[in-house]
């Protein structure tokens, strides 16, 4: 597999995260994010994740998300 020379640098940073644990078996966790491409922002949402704690520890159960492009 030939490799690209010039990657595309992507970085998605994460904002304003909240994390609610319920009762020590549910969590949910939010978060504002940004897409940067080459550093400039091209879009820009909400991420949304359900976890259950299971005795192997947290694991995902719904993802969710919002994307907007950047005017």
């Amino acid at each position: 597999m030939k490799r690209n020379a010039n990657p595309t640098i992507f970085r998605e940073p994460l904002t304003n995260v909240a994390v609610t644990i319920d009762s020590d078996h549910l969590a949910y966790v939010r978060a504002d994010f940004q897409v940067l491409r080459e550093g400039k922002a091209v879009s820009h949402g909400v991420d949304q994740f359900t976890l259950v704690r299971e005795p192997s520890g947290w694991k995902f159960t719904v993802i969710a998300y919002t994307s907007m492009p950047i005017q």
